[in-house]
């Protein structure tokens, strides 16, 4: 079976990466082919890029080249199940602590701060609905 694995994989945080090049391999020593969903959405690249050295993110794209195989880079939930289906998957398993996060308006108000009141703002992977939700499913023809 071809097994979809869909997490953050390209954060630069070699503990993320362990983790799921763990899960990875239990589904290839078991049989399956496993495969990284490559979902990064704008927002969260714009975020890593502006808040990681550029030289630890290459690094951590050429270990993932080396040590697993993904997909195409997917920038939304339609590309995510253009690519499931396109890749014949036949399951996809989320591994994300981001489903277990909901931030609501109220949480998000800040004060005090400079301004009399400020709303933080989050990455749409941390924000309902996403990827993680598997909001992806309604655009699959199967």
């Amino acid at each position: 079976m071809k097994i979809g694995l869909l997490a953050y994989h390209s954060v630069c945080n070699f503990g993320a990466t362990l983790q799921l090049l763990s899960t990875y391999h239990w589904f290839k020593n078991n049989g399956h082919i496993p495969i990284i969903i490559n979902w990064i959405p704008d927002d969260l690249n714009s975020y890593y890029a502006n808040n990681s050295l550029s030289s630890q993110r290459e690094l951590q794209r050429q270990l993932r080249t080396i040590i697993w195989n993904e997909t195409n880079l997917c920038h939304s939930s339609k590309d995510v199940a253009n690519t499931i289906e396109n890749e014949s998957i036949d399951a996809v398993v989320v591994g994300s602590d981001a489903i277990a996060q909901h931030h609501p308006l109220l949480e998000r108000i800040v004060f005090p701060c400079r301004k009399i009141i400020s709303v933080r703002h989050y990455t749409s992977d941390r924000t309902f609905p996403n990827a993680y939700w598997a909001d992806w499913k309604r655009y699959l023809k199967k």
